[in-house]
């Protein structure tokens, strides 16, 4: 089946036309951990991802973290402080290898706003969309059960934050970077996918590089508990593999229904 998109946290795409202004910006590479903003800077740039993943974080005094917003490839973050100009209230950090162009306070108010006032615009429209997203993520958390908020962010991750991919490719991958990281030459291939599965079909979905723990972070859970209920979605023949390569999703309308949603897309509440 078609699966329905599904609202998340992780925005990819939204801010495709200022490709055309990022001339005017200074590119550069950062690494897996490396830190754009701390919480309190005073923010002075906009950062715009053409390549990898960036987190929004919050952190507690007693070191406690919960990523609030991802930022993948084709979108802006850092308005908020920005344009406010008051001291940033989250930490932005790079996961994995991410280039991001930096567009200066100067050039936004300068070049963009007199030569293409088109991306004030588009600037404008995300960030509603952006708001939308994240009181849902907010009201999620409240009022849905772990395993539905689970599935939903499944479900966000395969319809907007990931693409399909061959299944003998996105298999090999997987199983080549199981047996790199533990020599284990009895990786999951190709051919144990429709055994596993109970509906005997599975469509696999890239995926943006997330661990457990990561997803833990994204929902405000223990690791322990995403991976206990990542098992029994597997038991229960919904999903097949998951892991930083692939997503295998084995029974769609069971997913979409565990999910809480139609077949139509996102129902709310």
């Amino acid at each position: 089946m078609r699966l329905p998109r599904c609202h998340g946290p992780l925005l990819r795409g939204l801010n495709l036309p200022w490709a055309k202004a990022l001339g005017g910006g200074v590119t550069r590479e950062y690494g897996t951990g490396e830190i754009f903003h701390q919480m309190g800077d005073r923010v002075d740039a906009l950062h715009y991802v053409l390549e990898g993943h960036v987190v929004a974080k919050a952190v507690t005094p007693e070191g406690v973290e919960r990523y609030v917003l991802g930022f993948l490839p084709g979108t802006i973050f850092g308005q908020s402080p920005f344009f406010n100009r008051a001291p940033a209230e989250t930490l932005f950090v790079s996961v994995g290898h991410t280039v991001a162009v930096a567009l200066g306070r100067d050039y936004i108010y300068g070049e963009v706003a007199q030569r293409h006032p088109s991306l004030l615009l588009n600037l404008l429209e995300s960030d509603a969309y952006r708001h939308r997203v994240f009181g849902r993520h907010i009201a999620d958390a409240t009022l849905r059960d772990l395993e539905t908020r689970l599935c939903r962010f499944i479900l966000h991750l395969v319809t907007e934050a990931s693409d399909p991919v061959p299944v003998e490719q996105a298999l090999t991958d997987a199983a080549a970077e199981v047996h790199a990281r533990t020599g284990d030459e009895g990786a999951e291939g190709p051919a144990d996918c429709s055994a596993r599965c109970h509906s005997g079909a599975s469509a696999l979905f890239s995926h943006p590089g997330l661990t457990h723990e990561d997803v833990a972070r994204y929902l405000g859970l223990h690791r322990v508990t995403v991976s206990n209920l990542l098992g029994g979605l597997r038991r229960a023949g919904v999903l097949g593999q998951f892991n930083r390569k692939v997503i295998e999703v084995c029974d769609g309308a069971e997913l979409v229904a565990r999910a809480g949603m139609s077949g139509d897309g996102d129902r709310w509440p």
